[in-house]
């Protein structure tokens, strides 16, 4: 994972950019100044999860929580303006111990986010899903060619590993793109806990994980085909 930093300093101040995107009820949405070490943690998300915009909300909301935990953070909107954003994310992905999923009803219908997805499974990341809308991964969800079903089955067997658990409900706990700010903070509690315990043990986590994968398959897939 990315180096011991203070992210949280600056926050509120010097380099915050007041954000165009929606307000979210008791939580920080502005953008904050880059981190100065390499992440722990990526965060993958669809910008219009939820309603239009309202990604991009729920994306730096849990950014800013994970650095006030002193857990160094990447969102796709981190990167430098003159840079392209889906590269930047992809060649930082290797330097990160857990890529997170902000899955909503829009992400696997978008190219950039199942090019996050492909690139964290080429660097054998482990993949935390969280849920904020229903979303069907069920059948050839990605295509038909072998490696959108490759894809599509690694991705569908990581579903008992959402937080919450999916019979407990959406990761904001609320509908039409509002926030259940308790719930939202006990879950992020969660999501740290399960963060700093797979960035403890990342090469076993990640080792586990894909053995797990290749068993399943039957064959060691080549991820870098991915």
């Amino acid at each position: 994972g990315g180096d011991a930093v203070d992210v949280a300093a600056g926050h509120g101040k010097e380099g915050v950019v007041v954000p165009p995107w929606p307000a979210l009820n008791g939580l920080t949405t502005e953008q904050c100044a880059p981190i100065t070490a390499f992440p722990t943690v990526m965060l993958a998300c669809h910008p219009d999860s939820t309603g239009p915009d309202r990604g991009k909300s729920l994306a730096w909301a849990l950014t800013h929580q994970l650095h006030a935990a002193n857990v160094p953070t990447y969102n796709l909107w981190m990167a430098n303006p003159a840079e392209d954003e889906l590269q930047e994310w992809i060649g930082l992905v290797a330097e990160a111990s857990v890529v997170v999923l902000m899955l909503s009803t829009r992400f696997f219908d978008s190219a950039g986010c199942v090019e996050q997805v492909k690139a964290a499974i080429r660097q054998r990341k482990p993949l935390l899903p969280i849920y904020f809308e229903q979303v069907d991964i069920s059948g050839r969800f990605l295509g038909y060619d072998p490696t959108s079903v490759k894809t599509a089955n690694f991705i569908r067997s990581q579903i008992g590993n959402a937080l919450p658990p999916l019979d407990q409900g959406f990761f904001h706990a609320a509908a039409a793109g509002e926030v259940e700010q308790a719930q939202w903070n006990r879950n992020v509690e969660t999501l740290i806990a399960r963060i700093r315990e797979i960035d403890s043990g990342y090469m076993s986590a990640s080792n586990a994980l894909y053995s797990g994968y290749d068993a399943m398959m039957g064959v060691s897939p080549d991820y870098a085909s991915l």
